[in-house]
């Protein structure tokens, strides 16, 4: 909805379905896909203004941001057995914090944020800097995607989930 408004507010009316089938691209690939799929130009200054937009209406409505069902669990089992894990996200901050709210993330989890990362999704940089903070080799890591998660050959994981 934040984006959809945001565009709206830019002149540029976006039916729904466009922007829910590119959730979890980073804000930038989202506005170059509609941008192509439109046929609009989006320069880069709009983009960051429709960015900055998106993450203010983004912020003030009630996101309802609910974990996946064993979510919150599976992190407390990791958290028990002493198996480490992170958060690799083309999102930011402030918009990650409802989601890592809604997980009982505190701050002695590593979080990437995609922004903090020389290149977004789908490539792989995120997932690398997770697993460079972690300790961890990218081959001995699972990495669990939501269904538009890619991974790269360039550091895939030996097992790799999608939560749907």
């Amino acid at each position: 909805m934040a984006w959809q408004q945001a565009l709206y507010e830019a002149d540029i009316p976006v039916d729904g379905w466009r922007i829910h089938r590119r959730i979890g691209m980073s804000g930038g690939l989202l506005l170059h896909a509609l941008s192509d799929e439109l046929d609009c130009e989006i320069t880069p200054e709009l983009a960051k203004h429709l960015q900055k937009r998106h993450g203010e209406l983004f912020q003030k409505s009630d996101c309802g941001c609910r974990p996946l069902r064993g979510a919150v669990q599976l992190l407390e089992r990791l958290r028990s057995l002493a198996i480490p894990f992170g958060i690799a996200t083309s999102g930011s901050r402030p918009g990650i914090d409802p989601s890592l709210e809604a997980l009982q993330i505190n701050d002695d989890v590593v979080i990437v944020e995609g922004k903090k990362t020389e290149h977004p999704k789908p490539e792989p940089d995120e997932l690398e800097e997770c697993c460079k903070r972690l300790g961890v080799r990218a081959q001995h890591a699972l990495s669990l995607v939501t269904p538009f998660g890619i991974c790269s050959p360039r550091v895939e994981p030996e097992c790799s989930a999608s939560a749907y």
